[in-house]
């Protein structure tokens, strides 16, 4: 298109005087072109976890989120998966190359976790409120919350959007939610606001608390309008979960 609007500005000059003139046009239109290319292509990703007994449900999932969402744009779609799938990996994508369009298929990229709790760590040690959930799904949260923000492979995106094996888009996004935030300079975006229950967070406000004040100054973390309850209330506080 800047090649229209350059020869659209000269139509068939060839006056030897306006040779700079066009030079520094078409320059300033190809930094232009550059500028609009980029800002129309956020680095963004769309990222699943893959669990071995969700696997139709990622398959429909996929289908869905293609249909309804990333045909317009072609994100990277991050696929975790952990080292127990390894032996299925290869049948999976013989299904997914065989259920999605190909240029939908390009999208996908396979990453392998290694996830392993640490040797200190012993299910009988572990508070009555989390040890049925050890190790898998403490390992999960433990991803979602730090682990992912440290990767190679998502460190370079300036967003990424989690969806899980289960998540099911149902019609067409009015509007694409990565060039929104990036608009609007949101850091953080959700769709729904729920609470968890207090046996599950036990800690989880004295970490916060820690976490804002060790980090004072070195960190655009705040709690905006959110007030933390005072100690001798947190063991029955349900603090928001937002999805």
């Amino acid at each position: 298109s800047f090649f229209r609007k350059y020869l659209a500005f000269f139509p068939g000059s060839l006056d030897p005087r306006m040779s700079f003139l066009r030079g520094m046009v078409l320059i300033l239109l190809l930094l232009l072109s550059a500028t609009v290319t980029t800002a129309k292509n956020p680095c963004c990703a769309i990222v699943y976890m893959v669990h071995p007994t969700e696997l139709d449900n990622l398959i429909e999932s996929l289908n869905r989120m293609f249909t309804y969402y990333n045909r317009h744009y072609l994100y990277p779609t991050i696929l975790f998966y952990d080292i127990k799938l390894l032996g299925q990996v290869a049948s999976l994508k013989t299904r997914l190359n065989s259920t999605l369009k190909p240029e939908w298929f390009r999208c996908l990229q396979w990453i392998q976790l290694s996830w392993t709790p640490p040797n200190d760590v012993k299910r009988e040690d572990l508070a009555e409120n989390i040890r049925h959930w050890f190790p898998d799904y403490t390992l999960m949260i433990q991803f979602w919350f730090s682990d992912i923000l440290h990767l190679n492979a998502t460190r370079k995106f300036n967003y990424y959007m989690r969806l899980d094996t289960d998540s099911m888009l149902h019609s067409d996004f009015p509007a694409d939610p990565f060039r929104v935030m990036m608009r609007k300079r949101y850091a953080y975006g959700y769709y729904t606001v729920y609470t968890d229950e207090a046996f599950v967070t036990i800690g989880l406000i004295d970490f916060v608390e820690s976490f804002i004040n060790d980090f004072k100054g070195r960190t655009k973390a705040a709690l905006n309008k959110l007030e933390l309850p005072p100690p001798e209330n947190r063991k029955t506080f349900q603090p928001p979960m937002m999805y």
